[in-house]
C-alpha cells in the first residue's frame, strides 16, 4: 500500500536519530521538516530605550524553567533588574509563579497576563527586546521560532532540537537547563549591550528565513509528490 511508504516526518535532527535508534526505521524511512514560521514585515525597530522588555511565552511551569527564570531575575544585580523588566504570557502553574514573584518582591519587574491570544501575543513580540526560553525539555518550540522570526535574541537551552537553529553568541545565548546563575549572566550580558541583542537578533531572523510559512505547503508536497513518484515507478 502506498501509506506504508510514507515517511515518519520529524520536526529536527535528534527526532530523527530517536526514530532510527529506538524505532528501528532506516535513515530514508524518516524526514526532517521543521515548524514553519510567519515572518512579519518588517521586523520592529528597537532602539535603545531605559527599559529592556524580556519576554517568555509558553506553558508556565517547572518543564520550560519558567521558575528557574523569576528566580534568575531575582539574581540580577539591582541596576540591571531596575532596567529590565520581565513578562511571563502562557497558561500553567500560574499561582504558583504569582506566589514566587511576591516572595522575591518582584511584583514591579515581573509580569504574568496569562494565556494570550494570537494577536496579543505579536505585540508583545513586537515591543520586546529578548525572548527567553530555558527549557529542560524541547522538541522545537514554535515560540522560539516565532520570536526568531520578529527578529529578537533569544536566551535558551540546548534541549531537543534547540542546538540545530540556535548558535551561541551567533544568533542567541545557550545556557544549561537549571543552570541559574548562567541564566542570569546571559540576562545581564543583553541587558547591558545594545549592540550584541541588536546583531544576534538580526541573525535570528535570517536563521529562520528558510522556515517561511509559505515554503512550508511546497515542502510537505515535495514529500508526497516523491512517494507518489516512487510508487509509480516501482516494478
Amino acid at each position: 500500500m502506498i501509506f506504508a511508504k510514507v515517511p515518519l516526518i520529524v520536526l529536527s535532527e535528534s527526532w530523527k536519530k530517536f526514530s532510527i535508534n529506538s524505532l528501528g526505521l532506516r535513515s530514508e524511512q524518516v524526514v526532517i521538516l521543521y515548524n514553519p514560521v510567519k515572518l512579519p514585515s518588517p521586523v520592529p525597530y528597537r532602539p535603545g530605550s531605559q527599559k529592556v522588555t524580556i519576554l517568555f511565552l509558553g506553558r508556565i511551569g517547572q518543564r520550560k524553567g519558567a521558575f528557574d527564570l523569576i528566580k534568575a531575575f531575582a539574581a540580577l544585580p539591582a541596576e540591571e533588574k531596575n532596567q529590565a523588566s520581565l513578562i511571563l504570557a502562557g497558561n500553567g502553574e500560574l499561582e504558583q509563579a504569582y506566589s514566587l514573584v511576591k516572595s522575591l518582591e518582584l511584583t514591579a519587574n515581573i509580569t504574568i497576563p496569562g494565556w494570550v491570544s494570537s494577536e496579543e501575543r505579536d505585540h508583545l513580540l513586537a515591543k520586546a527586546n529578548i525572548f527567553i526560553l530555558p527549557s529542560y525539555n524541547e522538541g522545537l518550540p514554535m515560540a522560539m521560532l516565532e520570536a526568531m522570526g520578529w527578529g529578537l535574541p533569544v536566551i535558551t537551552t540546548p534541549v531537543g532540537g534547540i542546538p540545530e537553529l540556535v548558535v551561541d553568541g551567533d544568533n542567541g545565548l545557550l545556557v544549561k537547563p537549571g543552570e541559574i546563575p548562567e541564566l542570569s549572566m546571559a540576562m545581564q550580558t543583553l541587558i547591558n549591550d545594545l549592540g550584541l541583542r541588536l546583531s544576534l537578533g538580526c541573525s535570528a531572523r535570517a536563521s529562520v528565513a528558510h522556515l517561511n510559512i509559505e515554503d512550508y505547503c511546497s515542502s510537505l508536497l515535495n514529500i508526497y509528490c516523491s512517494v507518489l513518484k516512487s510508487e509509480k515507478t516501482a516494478p
